[in-house]
């Protein structure tokens, strides 16, 4: 029986190497995650198989497999049904806020994040289902240790207790605001929490510049509070590198990455739920969001912020959802930044200025050089990854739009129609 058992284990490999091709590129990257769309055909090829040459079917490997498959996918729709509540946008939110949290407080590590995600287990309902099937089951599964699995039970007890959907429907929704707000600077002061309170009151939505402002204050992380303490974000006075090195015992190069990892990695590091930032959508509406069109001065005067305006344009430019940077430029003592609103995710505006910034640059250009902005939409140079087609007319227009602005406003460079163009330029010669 060993001999045909291996027999069939051939002829499984021989229908794969015929039967592949049948499968779409879309099928394939989601055999993965609908292994149905595989596995039952396989078995019912074996089944076939068997017939073909008068095998007991129900003495094989194969068929013991099968109905493993069978009661395990039995078990996970009954469970997909159970969770099924789960599955919306919110109990998402929840669950990245609670995962989040996890890591934070050292409940769960990145092994069981990445675990997890290579599961496709992230969602709310399929954690659920992995949870009843497998953890809580007590059925291992893949590389699933023990020790993953007692911290992952800690984990779903800490989400149901303190970021279940169940519990924030509860709510009121100042109370929701304030569990927003605590989220997002974890640590609140009772000092920032009444002043949190007292701006719902009045505004009905959370201040969010004072909250990144909190979340530097309460930090313990090295790089959070170098960065701090560097820009004065806080209203602190500006310290030196050399005063940041001392403080933390580091060396200047430690001092250098520590403020660069508190801007850049603090900011990223700060999980805000895209909805709170719909409340300053009706501000930020123009394609390039300039000094004097920031709203700085108002939001300064309404959260009671600290921040100078580059620490606030660099938040503009890191965290506003529908918003990305383009491009800085230091003029004098002034920072200039362009933000962008649309169509960042199609289109690599910074490789483009990057090649505009240089051609603007070039002290030797034998001959005039034209850069068609029509073309450069098409070029695969510029189009990102994300699109995973050629632009419409529609969105085309609006980067050429975008990029007429920011050509204009930033760097001073008036286009002709939808071209740009430098002319010839010689080197100066010492006279």
């Amino acid at each position: 029986m060993a001999k045909k058992v291996l027999n069939l284990n051939d002829m499984m490999e021989k229908w794969l190497n015929e039967n592949l091709h049948k499968f779409s590129i879309e099928q394939i990257k989601s055999l993965r995650d609908n292994p149905d769309l595989l596995i039952e055909p396989m078995f019912e090829a074996v089944k076939q198989h068997c017939k073909e040459f008068g095998l007991d079917y129900t003495q094989t490997q194969v068929y013991g497999e099968e109905q493993k498959y069978l009661k395990r996918k039995k078990q996970e729709q009954v469970s997909g049904r159970k969770w099924a509540y789960l599955d919306s946008p919110l109990s998402q939110e929840l669950f990245d806020m609670a995962t989040h949290a996890a890591l934070d407080r050292k409940i769960i590590s990145t092994h069981e994040t990445t675990y997890l995600y290579h599961r496709k287990s992230i969602k709310p309902v399929a954690f659920k289902v992995f949870m009843d099937a497998y953890v809580l089951g007590h059925k291992p599964s893949g590389r699933l240790t023990k020790r993953m699995a007692e911290k992952l039970i800690r984990f779903n007890e800490f989400y149901d207790q303190n970021y279940s959907l169940d519990m924030f429907e509860q709510l009121s929704r100042k109370e929701q605001l304030l569990f927003y707000a605590k989220h997002i600077a974890d640590g609140l002061t009772e000092e920032q929490e009444q002043f949190v309170s007292q701006f719902i009151d009045k505004h009905d939505y959370l201040p969010i510049f004072r909250l990144i402002e909190a979340y530097y204050e309460n930090s313990k992380y090295q790089s959070c509070i170098a960065a701090r303490d560097y820009s004065g974000l806080c209203g602190g006075e500006r310290k030196s590198i050399e005063q940041i090195q001392s403080d933390l015992g580091v060396t200047p190069q430690r001092a250098h990455l520590l403020v660069r990892r508190g801007f850049f990695g603090g900011l990223y590091h700060i999980d805000i739920p895209l909805d709170c930032w719909d409340p300053y959508q009706s501000l930020f509406t123009e394609p390039l969001l300039r000094l004097e069109s920031c709203h700085y001065e108002q939001i300064k005067e309404e959260e009671q912020l600290h921040m100078d305006i580059n620490e606030y344009m660099l938040i503009l430019q890191r965290r506003l959802p529908w918003a990305h940077s383009v491009w800085s430029v230091k003029r004098g003592d002034e920072r200039i930044w362009g933000v962008h609103r649309n169509y960042y995710w199609k289109f690599r505006f910074y490789s483009f200025f990057d090649d505009i910034r240089e051609e603007q640059l070039r002290k030797d250009r034998p001959k005039a050089v034209t850069i068609d902005l029509g073309r450069a939409c098409k070029s695969k140079k510029y189009l990102s990854i994300a699109a995973d087609e050629e632009l419409t007319h529609e969105e085309t227009e609006a980067i050429i739009s975008i990029l007429k602005t920011i050509l204009k406003e930033m760097l001073g460079i008036e286009a002709k129609g939808n071209k740009v163009i430098f002319p010839a330029r010689k080197p100066r010669t010492k006279k």
